[in-house]
């Protein structure tokens, strides 16, 4: 989405995504799953999503695809599975399994304070990776435009959430980060994704590779 767009800033280069309903004292409010299915693997917006009672056509309340992938942020926050923030030293940290199911610390401490991101940290272990380190002189445009939460004074492992939910507005965006809030938490606006994860030696997968680098 960054090099297709050209931009941190995706809600302003793609689309609002489910981001503008109203709160109804802790309901779920989010918008069903489905709705963008006719696009395919195309990018875009549905022609109108449902909350199972009204159905909404107008940005900014109706579900986005990106590339087949629905609702990509917005609309529910999602926990993100093998990752959880540990204290070390005086600073928090980032720790993920990688493809050998080994859990890493990533190199860059994630930020002291929650506000908007100015400064994404680099592991050469995981270049894909885009952590939070620093969040001062920034706002809801530039230069990445998302925000995050973190809990500097509390030690305890923490869980990630991502994304936003679908009253958060501008608060909202693949970058967006929830790192504050211990295991055990739950709400009306928090969920998840299954994805699919092959074992990494398997026959399947070590086939697909070999298709990627060109094979046949």
């Amino acid at each position: 989405m960054l090099i297709e767009f050209g931009s941190l800033n995706l809600q302003s280069a793609f689309n609002k995504g489910v981001t503008e309903l109203s709160d109804k004292n802790n309901v779920n409010i989010s918008c069903l799953t489905g709705a963008t299915s006719s696009l395919g693997n195309a990018s875009g917006m549905a022609a109108q999503t449902t909350d199972g009672t009204n159905t909404y056509t107008a940005e900014g309340a109706t579900s986005i695809s990106y590339r087949g992938e629905e609702n990509i942020y917005g609309n529910m926050w999602a926990f993100i599975g093998d990752v959880k923030i540990i204290a070390r030293n005086g600073n928090q940290y980032i720790t993920y399994k990688d493809n050998h199911n080994e859990t890493k610390i990533f190199t860059s401490a994630i930020t002291e304070v929650s506000s908007w991101i100015s400064y994404f940290g680099y592991d050469q272990n995981a270049s894909w990776v885009f952590i939070p380190t620093q969040c001062q002189n920034a706002n809801s445009a530039v230069p990445v435009g998302d925000y995050t939460y973190v809990n500097a004074q509390n030690n305890n492992d923490k869980c990630c959430v991502f994304g936003g939910k679908a009253s958060a507005r501008d608060y909202v965006g693949p970058f967006y980060y929830g790192m504050d809030y211990e295991y055990g938490v739950a709400g009306a606006s928090y969920g998840s994704r299954l994805i699919y994860k092959p074992t990494y030696n398997s026959n399947i997968y070590l086939m697909n590779i070999a298709k990627w680098n060109g094979g046949e």
